[in-house]
Order: structure tokens, then C-alpha cells, then sequence
């Protein structure tokens, strides 16, 4: 059998693009040559697949010579992106590839020299901050790196990274135990026919620590990608490495808290999504997209007014719960390798850096209940610190579903942490 009579045509389907691509594998190489079929349907694609397949093999091959941006970028998404990387870093790349796109327009790879990336640096950072700016400039390095190793350019270019401001990281301020209850007040302005539903996850992400993306997939249910797990001394996360940030799998700890809100579930209801916010009609086990309830918590945070970063005005999203969560856990005195555990961190630095940071005030607070003195705390202090004004403390407080207090914090005591309940 020739070279060319091996060949070999198949089919996929990229996350950016409107068609199918088709491709083979270089007979005697590792490498792929690929192209749209210029459809959407799966059945022409295939069609259109076979009949390339047939040119090839009654044809003499010839590879491609200089290759074009478009040919370039679909291999890097076939050969690399999609064989390498999470679906969720694939958008990443493909968000920065489009900044490219749009500000440079290259028509080939070869024209991405130094030059040409110091205009896409000086032009991202126009509308973006240094840390945004030089994430898209370390994706467009990954992917030129590549391009050298396969030979489609000589050189990767010199990159730049822009100086990033010294002091703190932490670009918002974790929303406090009475801000959070304002969040949960707001609710049902933006989420009227099912705000229960929203306000146990809200309550889930801000007792637990999850993100938004593993809130979503968590799961009762064995052998899902991130799971409560039941079989040891003390309910924990299952998580594998396709479902979380690090990409390991692991086995981690669940706060006090949280499993106090998670084992409220009834045994006999402890299957399927443990936050089930799919739309009726999704097949079974499928939840909402991230993407769209990160737009609805970013909704439900400008209706309620908590402002966490003053500067620019950006109101409480669903990260900073997270950021909350490894705050609340550094006030109450646990060591840094702990917290560093419990945030599912890999290196204890990004844990100082961006999650446990503290306001003055709350430095304040603690100091006075390590020194003895008897004062109130101000509501700036989050959940589970030091002592209340009403004799009551902040870790007896928990969001609840139901008629408000008093002065309207969304809170009430209770002995012992219970989780509330939500219908």
C-alpha cells in the first residue's frame, strides 16, 4: 500500500467555528493537514470528508507550503487545543486568538514578530488591566511555541509582560455576613418564579468555597466529575482533574458549615445535581452553563447595590463569594497550609495573595478578642470571627429563605450552625 493510498480523512467540530473541519494525518508524519467542509450538518460534512478522501488517494500528495492564519489556527485547535486542553482553557485560547483576530489580523504566523506583538500589548492594554493583558499574552507565547516545534516559524518573538502594581492582589473586597444577606434579598427581583432555587446555591457557594463551575456539576451521584462523597468519617468533595482549575484529581474537605447544609438533604433525595438549576425540558444531569448563571449572579449582585470594589463600581459576582469564603476561614485563625487545603490552591502564594487578605477593621476585631476586650465588632467582620454586639457569634449566623429580621440582614441565630432549609 503507497503513502498516499493510507490516507485517512475524518471529521470534527471546533467550539468557535460555524462548520465542520476535515482533516488527515500526514503519511510518515505526526502532523495533520485540515480545512473547513464549508457545512453544519454532520452527515455533508462526511460526504464532503470522503470525497477528499478519494482525491487524496488517487492524487500524488503534496504538502502545503507557506501555511495561511486561518489553515494555522484550525491546526493548532485540532492537533493541540483540542487533544491537550480542558474544553473551558479552549475557550480561554479562543477568546485570545479572537483579541488577535480583531486587532492584528495576520495572515499568516510568520508575521507575528516582536513588533507586531508589542502593538497587540499596547492596544489590549488600552481597555485591560496588566494581569488580563499579559494572560493573553502568555496563551498567544503557548501558541507560537507550538508553531516553532511544528516548524511553521523559525522563532518564537520577544514578549514583553506588562509591570503588574505592587501591594495587594485582590482587586475586590469579599462581601460581608450583612452584604451577603442583602444578595439574598435580591433574588427574587431578578429570579421571581424561582428564587428558592438560586438562594440554596447562593447559600452553597458561600458556604463551601466551590466555584461557580463545580457548584454547578456537583453531584450525589458516584463517578460524575465532582461528587459528595458519604463513604469516610466526614462527607468530602470527590473532584477529578477534568472538573477543576489544577487538573488533578483529588479527594478534599468540606467546611463544617457546609456539610451541616449539605447533609439537610434527606437521604432519599440524595441523587442527581445537588443544585439543580437547569431549565425544563435539558436532559437529566445537565445544568445550567456557567456562563449564563455567571450572568444571572452578576445580575442578582448590581440588584442588590454591594459595591466590593469602590474604584471602579463593580458590584459583588460570584467569585467573591469564594474570595469571602478564604477569608472568613484566615479570621478565624487556621493555619495558612490549611486554608491553602481547604481553597484547593497548588501553591500557598496564590492563597495569601488573593484570598486571604483583611481589612484593617477586621485586624482590629481579632485583635481584641485574642487581647480580651470586650468590645462590639463592626458588621464589616464576616461570618464566624469574633464576638457580636448582641451577645450572639457570628458563626451562629446563617441566610435564611424566610421572614427577615429585624434590621432587615437576611440572618438569625441559631445554635449550633444548622444549615437552613430550602424548599
Amino acid at each position: 500500500m503507497t503513502d498516499s493510498q493510507s490516507i485517512k480523512v475524518c471529521i470534527t467540530k471546533r467550539l468557535d467555528k460555524k462548520f465542520w473541519s476535515m482533516y488527515f494525518r500526514v503519511p510518515g508524519t505526526s502532523k495533520r493537514e485540515t480545512r473547513s467542509t464549508g457545512t453544519q450538518r454532520k452527515k455533508e460534512a462526511l460526504k464532503i470528508a470522503g470525497a477528499w478522501e478519494q482525491e487524496l488517494r488517487t492524487g500524488t500528495y503534496k504538502p502545503t507550503g507557506r501555511i495561511s492564519w486561518d489553515e494555522f489556527r484550525e491546526l493548532y485547535a485540532t492537533e493541540y487545543m483540542e487533544e491537550h486542553l480542558r474544553e473551558s482553557t479552549q475557550r480561554h485560547v479562543h477568546t485570545s486568538l479572537n483579541h488577535l483576530e480583531r486587532i492584528i489580523g495576520p495572515s499568516n504566523p510568520r508575521m507575528l514578530d516582536s513588533a507586531v506583538i508589542s502593538k497587540f500589548s499596547k492596544a489590549l492594554s488600552e481597555k485591560y488591566r496588566a494581569p488580563t493583558v499579559n494572560t493573553h499574552l502568555r496563551r498567544i507565547k503557548a501558541m507560537l511555541g507550538w508553531a516553532k516545534r511544528q516548524k511553521y516559524i523559525s522563532e518564537v518573538p520577544c514578549f514583553e509582560m506588562l509591570p503588574m502594581a505592587k501591594g495587594t492582589r485582590m482587586r475586590s473586597n469579599p462581601p460581608t455576613n450583612e452584604e451577603f444577606g442583602r444578595m439574598l434579598e435580591a433574588v427574587p427581583k431578578v429570579r421571581p418564579k424561582d428564587a428558592e432555587r438560586w438562594k440554596r446555591f447562593l447559600v452553597g457557594l458561600w458556604l463551601s468555597g466551590l466555584r461557580i463551575s463545580e457548584g454547578l456539576k456537583l453531584s450525589w451521584d458516584l463517578d460524575t466529575d465532582i461528587y459528595i462523597d458519604m463513604s469516610g468519617l466526614y462527607p468530602s468533595f470527590c473532584i477529578l482533574g477534568e472538573a477543576q482549575k489544577n487538573g488533578k484529581d483529588q479527594l478534599c474537605p468540606i467546611a463544617p458549615e457546609a456539610r451541616k447544609f449539605f447533609l439537610q438533604t434527606p437521604q432519599d433525595e440524595r441523587h442527581g445535581l445537588v443544585f439543580d438549576l437547569s431549565r425544563s425540558g435539558s436532559p437529566e444531569g445537565v445544568n445550567m452553563s456557567e456562563k449564563r448563571a455567571i450572568r444571572i449572579i452578576s445580575a442578582i449582585g448590581k440588584a442588590s447595590g454591594v459595591v466590593t470594589n469602590h474604584r471602579t463600581g463593580k458590584h459583588v459576582t460570584a467569585h467573591d463569594l469564594r474570595r469571602a469564603f478564604g477569608t472568613r476561614w484566615a479570621m478565624r485563625g487556621i493555619s495558612v497550609f490549611l486554608l491553602k487545603e481547604l481553597m484547593r490552591h497548588s501553591s500557598i502564594d496564590t492563597t495569601v495573595e488573593y484570598y486571604a487578605k483583611m481589612k484593617p477593621d477586621d485586624i482590629s476585631a481579632k485583635l481584641d478578642q485574642i487581647a480580651g476586650v470586650a468590645e462590639s465588632v463592626p458588621l464589616s467582620v464576616p461570618l464566624g470571627d469574633s464576638r457580636h454586639a448582641g451577645g450572639q457569634t457570628p458563626n451562629a449566623y446563617l441566610p435564611i429563605s424566610g421572614e427577615k429580621q429585624a434590621e432587615g440582614t437576611g440572618f438569625e441565630p441559631a445554635t449550633g450552625c444548622p444549615a437552613p432549609h430550602f424548599q
